[in-house]
């Protein structure tokens, strides 16, 4: 990306020539290298304007920030947050590499993990690496796209004051997964139907059509309903109705093992883990390689713990 693209993407004012190639951008001076850029964000316990120089001195060729700093070649902006934002949304246009958005109270990072897993038997897969599902992040994610990057799997997060409408517009998922409404966030929210709400909004910036993936198990998410083309891809450990259905759950040394239903077919699946959430886990995760187009279903991977999929036969 060259840098006067980066200057009027996120609609900043800079003085000096602006032709070259721009590697990264980096909110942090540790992994800053030559012919990045800086973005100088603020956060409760630091300000980034005070390692502008630090940056420029690492071989940063511009610092993205709100106000002017002597000896830096700064890109004013009026908000360095917003201008990240607004970066990323620029950049993941870039790419057209098929990218699922994960949220829920809880599990999103399990299923992420195990997603990405699954998804690399088609390629490279960007994903998001250590909670970093916020306003700040998830664009940071968005922006270490490149080439080699067959799909994404990014986490979105709420917070106890924003929703995820900012993050799903900058990720433009191709398919969304929600794993259950609980109660984080509550105080903030009032009632799990605010938390539904906000939740629902990975679908901001996503098109009309794209497949939505839920937990029929989760009272508020059987209850969802879509406008348009969008089709409701639902899994669950109770109904076997929805798409994808475990049954036969048994735990053995350590491990369960389960059957999935789904399109006439079974499969079945063994995890180096216990408990009926990894299931769902497990489940969500499936349902977004199939709904991915994944034809070959090789390892599912939670951090150190090995989940392979043994077989493939007809019902």
């Amino acid at each position: 990306m060259l840098l006067n693209e980066i200057v009027r993407a996120c609609r900043g004012s800079f003085g000096y020539p602006a032709d070259m190639e721009i590697t990264q951008i980096s909110s942090d001076t540790r992994t800053m290298q030559k012919g990045c850029v800086f973005i100088a964000l603020e956060g409760e316990l630091f300000d980034g304007h005070d390692f502008a120089v630090e940056a420029m001195e690492k071989g940063a060729e511009a610092v993205i920030c709100q106000r002017p700093i002597q000896d830096v070649k700064c890109i004013i902006v009026d908000s360095t947050k917003q201008a990240l934002l607004e970066l990323a949304t620029f950049y993941r246009r870039r790419f057209p590499a098929l990218l699922v958005g994960v949220t829920g109270s809880v599990g999103k990072t399990t299923v992420t993990e195990m997603l990405a897993e699954i998804m690399s038997c088609k390629g490279d897969v960007l994903k998001t690496e250590e909670n970093k599902h916020n306003e700040i992040g998830l664009p940071l994610t968005i922006l270490k796209f490149n080439e080699d990057h067959k799909t994404a799997v990014v986490e979105m997060g709420i917070t106890a004051t924003n929703g995820i409408s900012n993050l799903s517009v900058v990720a433009q998922p191709d398919i969304e997964i929600i794993t259950n409404i609980g109660y984080a966030h509550y105080e903030s929210y009032g009632s799990l139907e605010s938390i539904l709400k906000a939740k629902l909004e990975i679908l901001d910036g996503a098109s009309y059509n794209t497949p939505l993936i839920l937990n029929l198990d989760d009272k508020l998410l059987a209850q969802v309903e879509t406008r348009g083309a969008r089709t409701i891809v639902y899994y669950s450990l109770k109904d076997k109705k929805a798409d994808f259905y475990a049954e036969g759950i048994k735990f053995n040394d350590g491990k369960t093992s389960f059957k999935v239903r789904f399109d006439d077919q079974k499969v079945l699946i063994t995890i180096n883990c216990l408990g009926k959430h990894n299931v769902r886990n497990a489940l969500a995760a499936f349902a977004g390689a199939v709904s991915a187009g994944a034809s070959e279903f090789l390892t599912l991977c939670l951090p150190k713990q090995l989940i392979v999929i043994k077989t493939f036969w007809s019902s």
